[in-house]
C-alpha cells in the first residue's frame, strides 16, 4: 500500500505541468466567452433601451408641429352699409372684468351703446342693440341677432380689465379680413381725440367675431381697473365722448 500511494503522487507530478497548461487556457477562453456575452446583452440592452426613447422622441416632435390658425371668415363688405348692430357687453349675473373689480362693465358698456345708437341714428342709419337693459344675452344669442340683419355690420362695446393697475389705453378686434378697416377707423378716431396707449388694432377669435355673417369688431374702451381711466370712464361726459369718437370711425368706414 505505501509503494501504491507513492506511484499515484509519482505519476500526479509527472501530469501536473499538461493539467496545469490546459487549465490555464480553459479559463482564458471562459473570461473571453464571458466577457464577450456581456457585452452583447449590454449592447441587446442598449438598442431596446433607445427604442421607446426614439418612439417617444419622433411622437415628441410630431406633437410640436405648430398650428396654423384657422382662417378668417370670407365675409365681404355690404355694398351699402344701412344698420349697425351695437353689442353692449356683458349683461344681468354677467358684470364683466375681474373679480372685486370697482367698475362693473356692464353698466359702462350698455351707457356707451345707448349713446352710440343715438349717434349713429342722427347720422341717419338703423341701430339694433343686442340689449336694452341690464339683462343677460348669451352670446349665441348675440350672434343670432347680428346675422339676422342684412346690409349690415356689428360692433361691440367692451372695457378692459387687468390685474396690474398700470395697464391701459383702447384697443379694437377684428376676424373676417372685411372688417379690418372699419377697426382700424374706429382706433384711430379713439386715439387722436385721447390721451392713452395705443393698444393697436388686433386679430381675435372671440366668439361673436369668428361667428358673425357680417364684418364684426369688438372696441375695448379702456381699462376700469386703470385709476385714472377707471375714473374717467364714471363721468357722463366721457362716456359720450368715446360713444362721438366711435360713431365717427363707423361713420368714416361705412361711408368711405
Amino acid at each position: 500500500m505505501p509503494g501504491r500511494e507513492k506511484s499515484v503522487i509519482v505519476a500526479s507530478k509527472s501530469a501536473g505541468p499538461n493539467f496545469d497548461g490546459r487549465t490555464r487556457q480553459g479559463r482564458v477562453r471562459f473570461a473571453v466567452l464571458k466577457s464577450w456575452t456581456r457585452f452583447t446583452v449590454c449592447l441587446l440592452c442598449l438598442l431596446l433601451a433607445t427604442l421607446p426613447a426614439e418612439a417617444a422622441a419622433k411622437k415628441s416632435k410630431r406633437s410640436r408641429k405648430v398650428r396654423r390658425p384657422a382662417p378668417a371668415p370670407a365675409i365681404p363688405w355690404p355694398a351699402h352699409v344701412s344698420t349697425i348692430v351695437i353689442d353692449a357687453g356683458h349683461g344681468g349675473h354677467d358684470r364683466g372684468g375681474i373679480p372685486f373689480q370697482r367698475i362693473g362693465e356692464k353698466d359702462m358698456t350698455l351707457d356707451v351703446a345707448r349713446r352710440l345708437s343715438g349717434e349713429l341714428q342722427r347720422a341717419g342709419f338703423r341701430t339694433v342693440l343686442t340689449r336694452r337693459d341690464d339683462t343677460f344675452i348669451s352670446l349665441p344669442e348675440r350672434v343670432a341677432i347680428s346675422n339676422a340683419q342684412h346690409e349690415a355690420v356689428f360692433v361691440s362695446i367692451h372695457f378692459n380689465a387687468a390685474f396690474r393697475e398700470g395697464a391701459h389705453g383702447f384697443e379694437t378686434h377684428y376676424c373676417a379680413a372685411s372688417a379690418a378697416r372699419l377697426a382700424a377707423s374706429i382706433q384711430s378716431n379713439l386715439i387722436h381725440a385721447t390721451r392713452t396707449e395705443n393698444r393697436g388694432v388686433k386679430h381675435a377669435t372671440f366668439y361673436v367675431l369668428r361667428n358673425a355673417r357680417i364684418p364684426a369688431v369688438l372696441v375695448e374702451c379702456g381699462f376700469l381697473t386703470n385709476r385714472d381711466e377707471g375714473n374717467l370712464t364714471l363721468k357722463p361726459s366721457h362716456r359720450a365722448r368715446m360713444a362721438g369718437l366711435i360713431a365717427r370711425g363707423i361713420i368714416a368706414r361705412c361711408r368711405d
